[in-house]
């Protein structure tokens, strides 16, 4: 990962939110189907998951070893 790391992180992180933030809007504009709504948890999990690596990431250089 290196330097890079957080800021790639943090741009993809912004990337999903914005989509699920999309997907939000539309669903107080009209009921998604279920295909949308799907996509809108698949999103919400790949945030989490960015979330968990990169406190994985964190923890690993403040040597915590977890």
């Amino acid at each position: 990962w290196g330097a890079n790391y957080g800021s790639e992180a943090k741009k993809e992180r912004t990337r999903l939110v914005e989509a699920i933030t999309a997907l939000d809007e539309l669903a107080d504009s009209r009921p998604m189907v279920e295909s949308e709504w799907a996509l809108r948890y698949s999103l919400e999990n790949q945030v989490l998951a960015t979330l968990r690596a990169e406190e994985k990431y964190w923890r690993r250089r403040g040597g915590a070893g977890v």
